[in-house]
């Protein structure tokens, strides 16, 4: 049995359970504060606990949030009504709202992201003009570069 006043250690059920009461809010205005953050929310049901993420050299916002409600219905309340009709909004700035993932999980698809931002980047073989000489002219339609 555990201890008077010790916490159990949370254990797989709890820790999805927690994940899927936990929103991830962003675009949040820099001004905007904890309160008027618990405010929006609280409206879908209990919280736990809303979070402003923080730079932690300025303390200003880095306009992201996370929302953890007491049960994860509440959350996925709060979800469906911030997809509902023109979505969230705070302080007059539109919000996303997702569930939140697992820290590893939201790092690698954030890896995942730059790296096919980067593959778009990437040049085709062969002639290596840019296309931006066709936008301006400088490329005749039906020279070597103009089919693109």
């Amino acid at each position: 049995a555990a201890k008077p006043g010790r916490r159990r250690k949370a254990g797989p059920e709890d820790e999805e359970e927690a994940l899927r009461a936990t929103l991830f809010v962003q675009g949040l205005p820099i001004e905007a504060s904890q309160t008027q953050l618990e405010a929006r929310f609280a409206k879908h049901g209990a919280l736990r606990y809303a979070r402003v993420v923080c730079d932690p050299s300025t303390g200003l916002s880095r306009g992201t949030a996370f929302v953890r409600f007491e049960s994860s219905a509440s959350a996925q309340a709060a979800l469906a009504a911030a997809r509902a009709g023109s979505g969230a909004r705070m302080l007059g700035h539109p919000l996303t709202v997702s569930s939140a993932v697992e820290r590893g999980d939201a790092v690698k698809a954030a890896a995942d992201k730059r790296e096919a931002a980067r593959q778009e980047r990437v040049k085709p073989e062969g002639d290596r003009r840019g296309l931006h000489l066709a936008r301006h002219g400088l490329v005749l339609p039906g020279e070597e570069g103009a089919e693109a």
